[in-house]
């Protein structure tokens, strides 16, 4: 929301910079949606054939992606006054293809290639004893986190790495991690862990921008970070209830929000191109305060409307 109304309406000033650092505040949600697909996928307990991961789980995401930009080309169309999808079609599949079209999809494309992935994780995970675990942990958080953070911050890059793309495969594997109690967190400490991540990341988005520091900003704006690592390891041991604590009232809202997570995910990208270029509300012109109304009208929308289709017998397969 705030990145996506804040560039469509070219917000700049104070309320940029607020908008920016709250975004990157919350950057920890999708590691931890991806901790927690690894603490469920890379039980050796849980049977996982490979025509169940590509027809439940790829073809499942495939689907979503395929709908989901095919639903948000005809809001385009509708909203910019296009001819037919047909004409534009060539440039849809490009986009398609390409992952460029629509900007928040990219976690879905993200999602398929761990599924395509994942019955070498589980032969990895199946196999490995807690100091192994603790190796493969720790040269992945190097690898993946600190060594892209200080490329980011230097603008040098390393000529070490490993033959891993991207972070997520450590998230995955925390996620797991954790799950089995290979990794064990003070409950203290990772208390400090999340507040200390969601201030250094506020205020040093805030210095970034100040300070035009683009390096920094680079280095704190992504999934790799080791603020974000840290903080998104830190807040999945708390809502996941690690220490075995009972059901509380929270527990079950994450458990509903959980059930519907995809949907929400799929419903709040519709809802902001239609609010921000359809509707062309602007909450940025009413205070900040709207901003944040805005933001929690969308999120209940989304939640709303994700429990209404995932009651389609039809629907409820795919999210």
């Amino acid at each position: 929301m705030f990145q996506d109304a804040s560039e469509g309406f070219q917000v700049m000033g104070t309320a940029k910079i607020v908008s920016m650092a709250l975004r990157n505040s919350l950057l920890w949600a999708v590691p931890f949606f991806v901790m927690v697909s690894g603490a469920l996928l890379l039980d050796p307990e849980k049977e996982m054939s490979y025509k169940k991961i590509y027809s439940k789980y790829i073809l499942r995401i495939f689907v979503c992606l395929v709908a989901a930009c095919l639903i948000y080309g005809i809001i385009e169309i509708v909203i910019w006054g296009k001819d037919s999808p047909v004409n534009d079609f060539k440039i849809w599949f490009l986009a398609f293809y390409m992952g460029v079209g629509w900007k928040p999809l990219w976690y879905l494309y993200m999602l398929i290639a761990l599924y395509i992935m994942l019955p070498i994780y589980r032969i990895i995970s199946k196999h490995l004893e807690e100091k192994d675990w603790k190796y493969i942990l720790v040269v992945l958080f190097i690898f993946q986190s600190i060594v892209p953070f200080i490329n980011s911050l230097s603008g040098v890059n390393c000529g070490f790495y490993i033959c891993v793309y991207t972070v997520y495969s450590l998230y995955f594997f925390v996620g797991y991690g954790i799950h089995k109690k290979v990794i064990s967190i003070n409950k203290a400490l990772a208390w400090i862990g999340s507040i200390a991540g969601l201030a250094l990341n506020f205020g040093l988005t805030v210095l970034a921008f100040i300070c035009k520091m683009d390096k920094l900003y680079e280095a704190i704006n992504s999934y790799s970070s080791i603020i974000v690592v840290l903080q998104a390891i830190c807040m999945y041991y708390l809502l996941t209830g690690i220490n075995g604590e009972k059901e509380n009232a929270f527990s079950k809202i994450l458990i509903s929000i959980d059930k519907v997570s995809l949907g929400i995910y799929l419903v709040h990208v519709g809802l902001l191109r239609v609010m921000i270029y359809g509707v062309k509300f602007n909450p940025y012109s009413y205070g900040f305060y709207m901003v944040i109304i805005a933001t929690l009208i969308i999120l209940i929308l989304s939640y709303a409307i994700s429990h209404i289709l995932h009651r389609i017998p039809g629907v409820r397969k795919f999210i």
